[in-house]
């Protein structure tokens, strides 16, 4: 350690589907506690280290910098802090983004610097992973689409999304105890977790910030996402609708429910990663494996049919009226010039 610290830097990196949105909403609108505890919210991104590291594809970026580079910015990140302490009596910041959790490999070298100049302390919280599977397959397999090719089935997409689990014992083996998991659990309340565990004072929140979809919202997307070859953001389904279908999605309703919610796959997934849990379990003295694969949702073929149906009267009138003034507007650009 370089000199004696002044101030700490708190690092919440997820896991994402366990109320990061709702804290980071509530890390927000807490400007005035923030203060009045000597604390301040960073944010998500890293943009006060270099303004081409703002938003998501700005923090990819940020991630993706060479060891030398990662360096230089822990140093300047720990000199900005230090300045902030002396001029603003600030005590502690806090940055908070899931997408810290898996980035571990490309962010090894910024933590191993920043550590090194700077007290810092890192949360995560882990949910048990049968309750984990449906949401985080609903969020990243089919909302927001980041395979390439067609939709995956729950087993495919749970084993490639359960190797974020896999990343806990690395963060550990950098940090050690500045490292803290608390466990995630139907009904935890996040912010007064966080603001617990932090002595912070924090606005409660009473919304769910990206709660899972409803079911007929789910088909409709994965029908959607589907057809598109690569990642998949949701704004993309926003602006328009699929053409007819392709991929591996069965045709009909009731087989597209079936192929979302056939949730006795996530329990080999589960199964198949009950060593990592358990040693993650006897690290940190949580039991991960307590909850099993929730029972799928019932396919209830009126309500669904309704809801869904419901859906495509709305995206075909939306649809048809960009169709035709799209269609006017090209047959205005395509019609001949007066003459002189």
């Amino acid at each position: 350690m370089t000199g004696t610290p002044e101030i700490e830097a708190i690092f919440h990196i997820g896991m994402g589907k366990t109320g990061t949105s709702a804290l980071q909403a509530a890390l927000r609108d807490s400007g005035a506690e923030l203060a009045a505890d000597s604390a301040r919210y960073l944010g998500m991104w890293t943009e006060f280290l270099d303004p081409d590291f703002a938003g998501l594809e700005g923090f990819m970026r940020f991630a993706r910098q060479t060891p030398a580079r990662h360096a230089e910015l822990a140093g300047r990140m720990a000199a900005i802090l230090q300045e902030a302490a002396a001029r603003d009596g600030i005590g502690r910041v806090v940055l908070s983004n899931e997408a810290y959790l898996p980035l571990f490999r490309e962010l090894q070298p910024f933590f191993a610097a920043l550590s090194a100049q700077l007290r810092i302390s890192v949360i995560a919280y882990a949910r048990p992973l049968g309750s984990w599977l449906p949401s985080a397959c609903a969020q990243w397999g089919v909302l927001h689409k980041t395979n390439a090719g067609p939709v995956e089935t729950l087993e495919q997409a749970g084993r490639r999304l359960v190797s974020q689990y896999a990343r806990f014992p690395d963060w550990h083996a950098l940090l050690g105890d500045r490292m803290t998991v608390r466990p995630y659990r139907t009904g935890t309340d996040i912010v007064e977790d966080f603001a617990a565990l932090t002595g912070l004072t924090l606005k409660g929140s009473d919304q769910r910030r990206q709660a899972r979809r409803p079911e007929a919202e789910q088909i409709l997307r994965a029908a959607f996402n589907n057809r598109v070859p690569g990642p998949c953001l949701p704004g993309l389904y926003e602006d328009m609708m699929a053409a007819p279908r392709t991929g591996s999605l069965p045709p009909s309703l009731s087989g597209k429910f079936r192929f979302l919610f056939d949730y006795p796959q996530l329990e080999k997934v589960r199964t198949g990663a009950a060593p990592l849990m358990r040693d993650i379990g006897s690290r940190f003295g949580i039991d991960l494996l307590d909850d099993p694969v929730p029972d799928p949702p019932e396919l209830r073929p009126g309500a669904l049919s309704d809801a869904v149906l419901g859906s495509l009267v709305d995206i075909v009138a939306a649809q048809s009226l960009r169709i035709r003034a799209l269609e006017d507007r090209l047959a205005a650009l395509e019609a001949p010039s007066p003459e002189p």
